[in-house]
């Protein structure tokens, strides 16, 4: 047998291929030995194999999860840029704050206003506990 059998659909439990062994037929049909679930009885043994290890939904719903763990993860590279990008930002404020408190006459080329800046730092912040 050339194609692993996947674990029992039903207990996860190991699967054997179950064949006539005094007819030399070639029908066959796979059953647990843990919990005896069985797949559909085929006419040749290569199609019981094939329809146990068919699960589309149990396929469907890995690619899923999957998909899901890679959309998270990229979220979580993203968040930790943004923090960085926020870092920055703020810091960068901040020492044109300390321009502008050192020498109030002068004007400051990039004044801006902070009030943006903590508003993405609260959303960062509640974003990582609510993990």
């Amino acid at each position: 047998m050339s194609e692993e059998l996947k674990p029992c659909p039903f207990c996860g439990g190991e699967a054997e291929l179950q064949t006539p062994e005094l007819t030399g037929d070639l029908c066959g049909t796979v059953m647990c030995m843990d919990c005896y679930g069985s797949g559909p009885s085929k006419d040749d043994w290569r199609d019981a194999l094939i329809a146990w290890n068919t699960r589309p939904i149990e396929d469907g719903l890995t690619e899923e999860i999957d998909r899901l763990r890679k959309t998270y993860a990229n979220k979580a590279e993203l968040v930790e840029a943004l923090i960085s990008v926020v870092d920055t930002a703020r810091t960068a404020v901040e020492q044109q704050w300390c321009w502008r408190d050192q020498y109030p006459g002068q004007k400051v080329k990039y004044d801006r206003d902070i009030a943006p800046i903590l508003t993405a730092e609260k959303l960062i912040l509640k974003h990582k506990e609510s993990k």
